[in-house]
């Protein structure tokens, strides 16, 4: 039977060094040729690409930059887009110049992020897709997303790796989310959600991770993730997902 399965990216299939090991790889796209396979990550494409170390990528859908993009491999192309208006980001880098930062990523669509570090941008690229900043200390990021939250359409959430130290402030359109977009293909291609499994660590997955009927959670999530997997499998450093959709799926 074929179903929707649905992966993670960093904390998840990709290691502890940001890339998928051979055995993942090889594992997914045998579970591709028999079932729906979505990537979703808060990575845009080339993101993804980098982390697949030169394998070929594989599925059949990548939801990428947090729900603001949803590729069709198949196709290649974008079939999905909600972006932030140059604007809205105009606005947030006039909140960020307030506070101390070590950097600014802008997601502008599938290729690489702009990375600001003096805080002033110039803008003739399309609209971007996300914002990633990262702040010297814990105490202004929580100001600044306070902030930033109030500002129209723009929705601003402290993010991480589980299995990194490393803690920023991811910023998107208000109606974006994994868990968005992930219904914005099920509506459009008529998935069952009955027949899908999805594969989570971190807190930008738990939109999408609720609808799925079996939720996996890789040894190393968050807690929040493990209260709602119905079940846990290996951490992504001892590649669970792969370990996991051989014993159940395969």
């Amino acid at each position: 039977m074929n179903k929707i399965v649905v992966v993670d990216c960093d904390g998840t299939t990709l290691n502890k060094d940001e890339k998928i090991s051979k055995f993942t790889y090889e594992t997914l796209k045998e579970v591709s040729k028999t079932n729906t396979l979505i990537v979703a990550t808060g990575r845009n494409l080339e993101g993804v690409k980098f982390a697949y170390n030169g394998f070929e990528l594989i599925g059949d859908f990548i939801i990428a930059c947090d729900g603001a993009l949803v590729y069709d491999l198949k196709n290649n192309k974008t079939i999905y887009a909600n972006k932030i208006a140059k604007s809205s980001i105009l606005s947030v880098i006039k909140i960020l110049n307030k506070y101390s930062l070590t950097r600014i990523d802008i997601f502008l669509g599938a290729g690489y992020n702009k990375i600001v570090e003096d805080k002033e941008v110039l803008l003739n690229e399309d609209d971007a897709t996300k914002l990633e900043v990262y702040f010297e200390n814990f105490e202004d990021l929580k100001c600044a997303q306070k902030e930033i939250n109030m500002l129209d359409n723009l929705s601003a959430h402290v993010q991480s790796v589980s299995i990194s130290n490393v803690v920023w402030l991811t910023i998107i359109n208000k109606n974006n989310s994994k868990g968005s977009a992930l219904m914005w293909l099920a509506n459009r291609f008529g998935f069952n959600f009955k027949d899908s499994i999805c594969f989570a660590d971190a807190g930008n997955d738990i939109s999408m991770f609720k609808l799925c009927n079996k939720r996996i959670a890789v040894a190393n999530a968050i807690d929040d993730i493990k209260k709602l997997a119905t079940d846990i499998t290996l951490s992504c450093n001892d590649d669970g997902v792969a370990h996991y959709l051989k014993t159940h799926i395969l």
